[in-house]
């Protein structure tokens, strides 16, 4: 192994840059009054770039740009130049159009790096501007003169994205198991969490006191230390299950620095917690917090702080139903907002 500018690499491979190896491409600018919502070719903009088109170019014009501009070949590696950068994905050949300057591809000579090996090399790329800092768009001087470890024979190239891609299947074939047990428990939530004729109806405030939460962002959070455990409702939406074993999960440090009332913020074993802001309709997903042991947890920024003054639920049973369409749907009619989305406590005491 030797030491480079790019850290630790073996002894027989070298530092090149990537516009050694190819030239930036893009497609010929499309402009808005050329698209349309349905139409004959997808017209992949950043937003939907690796996802479903939502906007459509005709047949005409895609024939005439593809025949007499930029237009990449079937296993060119396409990637995110604005937004997200280095989003990437392998052109598959199909009929498609892709805007300018937002997604590019790399002409490279594959007889010197190829294009799987690219395609993982772009997944660990550093990309930098000239003075090391953060980039905010990958114009082609910053492609040109990134820096990559590239190993000596297109056959160890090709190896490493072999391995690399049997990796990527055994992960795609765990996601969609995973994704068959989600479906099996969400079917098994339906039929044992919809109300029976014999069951009884309360509504929200017979059953919680909705107590304060602080209002720390996550710029005060970190995952190392402190006294304090945030439960913020970022996590809430993306990270926690419906029951929150705090024994397990991974819940971030108050900085030692952040004054904290615990004895008003103070969470326990039982109470749930609900967030209530987001980007969309997973507004008013909640938690249930169990195994709480020793640890010092308070309720964050956009929640709801819920705690019961009833006996009349087994553990984990709230967790479940709370985040179920049966409570959730309640929730509906009461959201507000455009971008973002909200409930207020009010709602929430009258949602159940």
């Amino acid at each position: 192994m030797k030491q480079t500018e790019i850290g630790m690499i073996p002894d027989d491979w070298r530092v090149i840059n990537l516009g050694e190896v190819g030239t930036v491409k893009m497609c010929k600018r499309v402009m808005k009054e050329q698209t349309s919502e349905y139409g004959e070719i997808p017209f992949y903009k950043i937003g939907t770039f690796g996802k479903s088109p939502d906007a459509f170019i005709s047949k005409k014009l895609y024939t005439y740009l593809k025949e007499n501009y930029s237009f990449p070949k079937k296993g060119d590696v396409l990637i995110s130049a604005a937004g997200t950068i280095g989003r990437t994905v392998i052109y598959d050949g199909k009929d498609a159009f892709f805007q300018d300057s937002n997604i590019v591809w790399l002409d490279n000579d594959e007889t010197v790096i190829s294009n799987k090996y690219l395609y993982y090399l772009y997944q660990i790329v550093q990309w930098k501007t000239e003075n090391g800092g953060v980039v905010s768009r990958l114009y082609n001087d910053i492609f040109n003169s990134t820096k990559v470890p590239l190993p000596p024979t297109m056959e160890e190239q090709r190896k490493i994205a072999k391995v690399l891609g049997n990796i990527d299947n055994t992960i795609n074939a765990l996601e969609k198991l995973i994704e068959k047990k989600k479906n099996i428990k969400q079917a098994a939530m339906q039929q044992l969490l919809t109300p029976k004729s014999d069951w009884e109806t309360k509504n929200f405030k017979e059953i919680f006191d909705i107590l304060p939460n602080n209002t720390i962002t996550r710029e005060n959070l970190n995952e190392e230390e402190g006294l304090y455990q945030d439960i913020h409702y970022g996590d809430i939406l993306i990270k926690y299950p419906e029951i929150l074993d705090c024994s397990k999960e991974k819940i971030p440090y108050v900085n030692k620095n952040v004054e904290i009332n615990y004895s008003k913020y103070g969470v326990k074993d039982g109470d749930i917690i609900i967030a209530d802001t987001a980007e969309d309709e997973t507004v008013g997903k909640a938690v249930e917090i169990y195994n709480i042991g020793a640890k010092k947890l308070v309720a964050g920024l956009h929640t709801f702080l819920c705690r019961r003054i009833t006996g009349d639920f087994s553990p984990k049973y709230l967790g479940y139903f709370m985040n179920h369409a049966v409570f959730h749907n309640q929730l509906l009619p009461f959201i507000t907002g455009t971008k973002v989305s909200s409930i207020s406590r009010e709602t929430q005491k009258k949602s159940l």
